[in-house]
Protein backbone atom coordinates (compact mmCIF):
# COMPACT_ATOMS: atom_id res chain seq x y z
CA UNK A 1 0.00 0.00 0.00
CA UNK A 2 1.30 3.78 -0.63
CA UNK A 3 1.88 6.01 2.00
CA UNK A 4 -1.32 8.04 2.71
CA UNK A 5 -1.23 11.16 0.48
CA UNK A 6 -3.02 14.90 1.30
CA UNK A 7 -6.27 15.32 0.40
CA UNK A 8 -5.82 18.08 -1.65
CA UNK A 9 -3.81 16.11 -3.80
CA UNK A 10 -6.42 13.72 -5.32
CA UNK A 11 -8.57 13.62 -7.80
CA UNK A 12 -11.46 13.80 -6.00
CA UNK A 13 -14.48 15.86 -7.06
CA UNK A 14 -16.10 18.69 -4.74
CA UNK A 15 -19.07 16.34 -3.38
CA UNK A 16 -16.54 13.40 -2.45
CA UNK A 17 -14.49 16.01 -0.84
CA UNK A 18 -17.40 17.58 0.94
CA UNK A 19 -18.55 13.77 2.61
CA UNK A 20 -15.42 13.36 3.54
CA UNK A 21 -14.90 16.33 5.46
CA UNK A 22 -18.18 16.12 7.23
CA UNK A 23 -16.81 12.42 7.79
CA UNK A 24 -13.64 13.67 9.52
CA UNK A 25 -15.36 16.70 11.43
CA UNK A 26 -13.13 18.59 13.65
CA UNK A 27 -9.94 17.40 10.76
CA UNK A 28 -7.11 20.11 9.86
CA UNK A 29 -5.50 17.40 7.51
CA UNK A 30 -7.09 13.90 6.26
CA UNK A 31 -4.80 11.32 4.69
CA UNK A 32 -5.89 9.11 2.34
CA UNK A 33 -4.89 5.79 0.36
CA UNK A 34 -6.86 4.37 -2.23
CA UNK A 35 -8.04 0.59 -1.65
CA UNK A 36 -8.30 -1.72 -5.17
CA UNK A 37 -11.77 -2.49 -5.92
CA UNK A 38 -14.00 -4.33 -8.22
CA UNK A 39 -16.84 -3.20 -10.83
CA UNK A 40 -19.13 -1.85 -7.85
CA UNK A 41 -18.60 2.16 -9.02
CA UNK A 42 -17.99 3.33 -5.49
CA UNK A 43 -14.40 4.59 -4.30
CA UNK A 44 -12.93 2.74 -0.89
CA UNK A 45 -10.31 4.55 0.95
CA UNK A 46 -8.17 3.83 3.70
CA UNK A 47 -8.15 6.95 5.80
CA UNK A 48 -6.95 8.68 8.85
CA UNK A 49 -7.16 12.21 9.72
CA UNK A 50 -5.34 14.66 12.47
CA UNK A 51 -7.14 17.04 14.98
CA UNK A 52 -6.33 20.53 15.52
CA UNK A 53 -4.57 19.00 19.22
CA UNK A 54 -2.57 17.00 16.13
CA UNK A 55 -3.77 14.08 17.88
CA UNK A 56 -4.42 11.08 14.65
CA UNK A 57 -7.49 9.21 14.77
CA UNK A 58 -7.30 5.20 14.22
CA UNK A 59 -7.71 4.16 10.58
CA UNK A 60 -11.02 3.98 8.84
CA UNK A 61 -11.78 2.55 5.33
CA UNK A 62 -14.35 5.22 3.59
CA UNK A 63 -16.66 4.28 0.36
CA UNK A 64 -18.13 6.58 -1.48
CA UNK A 65 -20.79 6.08 -3.93
CA UNK A 66 -24.68 6.39 -4.40
CA UNK A 67 -26.81 7.18 -1.60
CA UNK A 68 -29.23 4.80 -1.74
CA UNK A 69 -27.38 1.72 -2.18
CA UNK A 70 -24.79 2.46 0.98
CA UNK A 71 -28.02 3.09 2.91
CA UNK A 72 -28.59 -0.56 2.26
CA UNK A 73 -24.88 -1.79 2.70
CA UNK A 74 -25.59 -0.32 6.03
CA UNK A 75 -28.76 -1.81 7.19
CA UNK A 76 -27.17 -4.74 6.18
CA UNK A 77 -23.84 -4.49 8.27
CA UNK A 78 -25.62 -3.31 11.54
CA UNK A 79 -28.76 -6.17 11.34
CA UNK A 80 -26.57 -8.77 9.86
CA UNK A 81 -23.10 -8.90 9.54
CA UNK A 82 -22.89 -7.50 12.68
CA UNK A 83 -24.66 -10.58 14.45
CA UNK A 84 -22.23 -13.22 12.69
CA UNK A 85 -18.61 -11.37 12.89
CA UNK A 86 -17.06 -11.63 15.97
CA UNK A 87 -15.65 -8.06 16.72
CA UNK A 88 -17.41 -5.95 14.14
CA UNK A 89 -16.31 -2.11 13.77
CA UNK A 90 -18.65 0.36 14.18
CA UNK A 91 -20.29 2.00 10.59
CA UNK A 92 -21.58 4.72 10.21
CA UNK A 93 -23.24 6.79 7.18
CA UNK A 94 -22.86 10.40 6.00
CA UNK A 95 -25.12 11.59 3.43
CA UNK A 96 -24.92 14.51 0.86
CA UNK A 97 -26.49 17.92 1.89
CA UNK A 98 -28.61 18.71 -1.02
CA UNK A 99 -32.88 18.99 -1.12
CA UNK A 100 -32.29 20.07 -4.92
CA UNK A 101 -31.19 16.58 -5.60
CA UNK A 102 -33.17 13.40 -6.18
CA UNK A 103 -32.91 10.45 -3.73
CA UNK A 104 -31.49 8.23 -6.40
CA UNK A 105 -28.73 10.80 -7.67
CA UNK A 106 -27.25 11.35 -4.36
CA UNK A 107 -23.98 10.88 -2.70
CA UNK A 108 -22.94 9.48 0.39
CA UNK A 109 -19.80 8.41 2.92
CA UNK A 110 -19.85 4.76 4.02
CA UNK A 111 -17.13 5.15 7.51
CA UNK A 112 -15.90 1.66 9.27
CA UNK A 113 -13.21 1.51 11.89
CA UNK A 114 -10.57 -0.50 10.18
CA UNK A 115 -9.74 -3.71 12.19
CA UNK A 116 -6.30 -3.86 11.94
CA UNK A 117 -2.58 -2.98 12.31
CA UNK A 118 -2.62 0.14 13.91
CA UNK A 119 -0.38 1.17 11.69
CA UNK A 120 -2.47 0.61 8.92
CA UNK A 121 -0.54 -1.29 6.90
CA UNK A 122 -2.41 -3.67 4.21
CA UNK A 123 -3.26 -5.37 1.30
CA UNK A 124 -6.41 -6.60 -0.04
CA UNK A 125 -5.94 -10.79 -0.31
CA UNK A 126 -5.55 -10.61 -4.13
CA UNK A 127 -2.28 -8.46 -3.51
CA UNK A 128 -1.55 -10.68 -0.30
CA UNK A 129 -1.32 -13.48 -2.45
CA UNK A 130 0.88 -12.08 -5.22
CA UNK A 131 3.35 -11.19 -2.65
CA UNK A 132 3.13 -14.17 -0.65
CA UNK A 133 6.83 -15.51 -1.01
CA UNK A 134 5.62 -18.87 0.47
CA UNK A 135 2.69 -20.93 -0.55
CA UNK A 136 1.88 -22.12 2.69
CA UNK A 137 1.52 -18.74 3.62
CA UNK A 138 -1.26 -17.89 1.30
CA UNK A 139 -3.49 -21.61 2.19
CA UNK A 140 -2.65 -20.56 5.89
CA UNK A 141 -4.27 -17.10 5.60
CA UNK A 142 -7.20 -18.61 2.99
CA UNK A 143 -7.99 -21.30 5.98
CA UNK A 144 -8.20 -18.33 8.36
CA UNK A 145 -10.68 -16.35 6.47
CA UNK A 146 -12.97 -19.50 6.04
CA UNK A 147 -12.48 -21.35 9.21
CA UNK A 148 -12.05 -18.68 11.85
CA UNK A 149 -13.45 -15.51 9.91
CA UNK A 150 -16.86 -16.57 8.34
CA UNK A 151 -17.26 -19.63 10.61
CA UNK A 152 -20.20 -18.03 12.01
CA UNK A 153 -21.87 -17.51 9.26
CA UNK A 154 -22.22 -21.10 7.84
CA UNK A 155 -21.54 -23.40 11.56
CA UNK A 156 -21.46 -27.11 11.08
CA UNK A 157 -24.98 -28.30 10.96
CA UNK A 158 -26.48 -29.81 14.08
CA UNK A 159 -30.00 -30.97 15.70
CA UNK A 160 -30.42 -27.38 16.68
CA UNK A 161 -29.50 -25.49 13.83
CA UNK A 162 -29.54 -21.67 13.52
CA UNK A 163 -32.34 -20.07 13.17
CA UNK A 164 -31.34 -18.32 10.38
CA UNK A 165 -30.78 -21.26 8.49
CA UNK A 166 -32.68 -24.00 6.41
CA UNK A 167 -32.28 -26.49 3.46
CA UNK A 168 -33.59 -26.35 0.17
CA UNK A 169 -33.59 -28.24 -2.59
CA UNK A 170 -33.19 -26.17 -6.49
CA UNK A 171 -31.03 -26.04 -9.72
CA UNK A 172 -28.43 -23.76 -9.67
CA UNK A 173 -30.19 -21.57 -12.29
CA UNK A 174 -32.42 -20.27 -9.28
CA UNK A 175 -29.95 -19.94 -6.60
CA UNK A 176 -27.71 -17.88 -9.08
CA UNK A 177 -30.28 -16.07 -11.14
CA UNK A 178 -29.18 -12.59 -10.65
CA UNK A 179 -25.59 -13.40 -11.47
CA UNK A 180 -26.46 -15.54 -14.89
CA UNK A 181 -28.60 -12.54 -15.59
CA UNK A 182 -25.37 -10.44 -16.14
CA UNK A 183 -23.07 -13.64 -17.35
CA UNK A 184 -22.23 -12.97 -21.36
CA UNK A 185 -19.18 -15.41 -22.15
CA UNK A 186 -18.65 -14.07 -25.55
CA UNK A 187 -18.90 -10.47 -24.63
CA UNK A 188 -16.12 -11.13 -21.71
CA UNK A 189 -13.79 -13.35 -24.21
CA UNK A 190 -13.84 -10.47 -26.81
CA UNK A 191 -13.37 -7.78 -23.96
CA UNK A 192 -10.65 -10.31 -23.00
CA UNK A 193 -9.29 -11.11 -26.20
CA UNK A 194 -11.51 -14.37 -27.29
CA UNK A 195 -7.85 -16.08 -29.50
CA UNK A 196 -5.93 -15.53 -26.46
CA UNK A 197 -7.95 -17.04 -23.82
CA UNK A 198 -9.14 -19.81 -26.18
CA UNK A 199 -5.57 -20.39 -26.75
CA UNK A 200 -4.90 -20.65 -22.97
CA UNK A 201 -7.77 -22.93 -22.27
CA UNK A 202 -6.82 -25.41 -24.57
CA UNK A 203 -3.05 -25.29 -23.11
CA UNK A 204 -4.11 -25.31 -19.69
CA UNK A 205 -7.27 -27.39 -19.32
CA UNK A 206 -7.93 -28.97 -22.95
CA UNK A 207 -10.91 -26.73 -22.91
CA UNK A 208 -12.51 -24.28 -25.45
CA UNK A 209 -14.53 -21.88 -24.89
CA UNK A 210 -17.60 -23.81 -26.46
CA UNK A 211 -16.67 -26.29 -23.66
CA UNK A 212 -16.75 -23.92 -20.70
CA UNK A 213 -20.35 -22.58 -21.82
CA UNK A 214 -21.85 -26.27 -21.89
CA UNK A 215 -20.05 -27.01 -18.44
CA UNK A 216 -22.06 -23.73 -17.31
CA UNK A 217 -24.96 -25.16 -18.93
CA UNK A 218 -24.95 -28.21 -17.01
CA UNK A 219 -23.77 -26.83 -13.83
CA UNK A 220 -27.02 -24.17 -13.54
CA UNK A 221 -29.30 -27.04 -14.39
CA UNK A 222 -27.81 -29.18 -11.42
CA UNK A 223 -30.49 -29.28 -8.13
CA UNK A 224 -28.36 -29.04 -5.35
CA UNK A 225 -29.20 -29.55 -1.89
CA UNK A 226 -29.02 -25.66 -0.53
CA UNK A 227 -28.17 -24.06 3.05
CA UNK A 228 -30.25 -21.20 2.92
CA UNK A 229 -29.30 -18.46 5.75
CA UNK A 230 -26.72 -15.30 5.78
CA UNK A 231 -24.30 -14.67 2.95
CA UNK A 232 -21.61 -11.89 2.89
CA UNK A 233 -22.58 -11.67 -1.12
CA UNK A 234 -19.35 -10.50 -2.50
CA UNK A 235 -16.72 -12.21 -0.90
CA UNK A 236 -13.63 -11.73 -3.24
CA UNK A 237 -10.22 -10.96 -2.65
CA UNK A 238 -10.77 -7.23 -3.08
CA UNK A 239 -13.35 -7.47 -0.05
CA UNK A 240 -10.82 -9.24 2.09
CA UNK A 241 -8.01 -6.37 4.07
CA UNK A 242 -5.08 -8.65 5.37
CA UNK A 243 -2.49 -6.40 7.54
CA UNK A 244 1.55 -7.42 8.30
CA UNK A 245 0.48 -9.87 11.37
CA UNK A 246 -2.11 -11.33 9.15
CA UNK A 247 -5.47 -10.09 10.76
CA UNK A 248 -8.74 -10.10 8.32
CA UNK A 249 -10.67 -7.51 7.47
CA UNK A 250 -13.82 -8.50 5.67
CA UNK A 251 -15.81 -5.04 4.12
CA UNK A 252 -18.18 -4.04 1.53
CA UNK A 253 -21.51 -5.68 2.57
CA UNK A 254 -23.41 -4.25 -0.50
CA UNK A 255 -25.06 -7.56 -1.10
CA UNK A 256 -25.02 -9.16 2.45
CA UNK A 257 -28.38 -10.91 3.07
CA UNK A 258 -30.13 -13.36 4.95
CA UNK A 259 -30.42 -15.80 1.43
CA UNK A 260 -29.09 -18.49 -0.05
Amino acid sequence: MTEPVHLDHLFLDAKSRSLIVKACAGAKIVYLSPLEKGLSGSSVWLARWAFKSDQLSKYHVFKIGPLLKLRQEREAAQSIASVFMRHFSHIELFEEDSVNIALEDRLALLRQEFMGDVEGRAVNLKRFIELSRKEFIAEQVLRKLYEETMAAWHPIPTPSASIHESMITQPFSETLDWWLSRMNLAAAADEIGSSALEKQLEIRFNLTLRNVEEIVNRLVATQEQIRVGPVHGDLHAENVLIDEAKNINVIDYGWTALDK
